[in-house]
């Protein structure tokens, strides 16, 4: 690579990388987050194991978008995995999780935008950070977990190995 180009890469990743300073922030929220969520569940009785930090932002490889022309993406997204374990097999499904997960979500966040996907609720805040909640399935191991797809197939992860 040309030291022309690896300049001009290096200043670019420089750009669009969020600053340390908003990565403390946006950290401590995930971690109120959290903290919220597990409460709710808890008083829903639903056990959560674990809230591993996953994703590119856990990993300080994560970008903010800027919107640029018609771009419809702006802002940044944090993931937020929570590790369950249902007490039955229809609790286990994702059209049963999802609903919970939104209901914790606008309970612990009423002013806060929430919009479900396919495997997730996504918190969008004023400030064009979402955070996406993922409900994800407790297994034998604690370093493994199983992710439901909108489809219903279940596969098996391991949030710590991708972070």
């Amino acid at each position: 690579m040309s030291d022309a180009l690896h300049r001009r890469l290096s200043n670019f990743v420089s750009w669009i990388a969020t600053d340390s300073e908003r990565e403390d922030d946006l950290r401590d929220r995930a971690n109120g987050i959290r903290e919220s969520i597990v409460a709710k569940a808890r008083d829903d009785r639903l056990v959560v194991h674990a809230t591993p930090t996953s994703g590119s932002f856990a990993t300080r490889t994560g970008l903010r978008r800027h919107m640029r022309g018609d771009s419809e993406v702006e802002g940044q997204d944090v993931d937020v995995p929570f590790v369950v374990a249902p007490k039955t097999k229809d609790e286990e499904r994702l059209e049963a999780l999802l609903p919970r997960f939104d209901r914790f979500a606008g309970q612990a966040y009423p002013e806060t935008k929430r919009e479900r996907t396919k495997s997730s609720v996504v918190l969008r805040f004023a400030d064009k950070v979402n955070y996406d909640l993922v409900p994800m399935l407790a297994t034998s191991d604690p370093a493994r977990q199983i992710i439901i797809r909108s489809d219903g197939e279940r596969r098996q992860t391991s949030v710590q190995e991708h972070s």
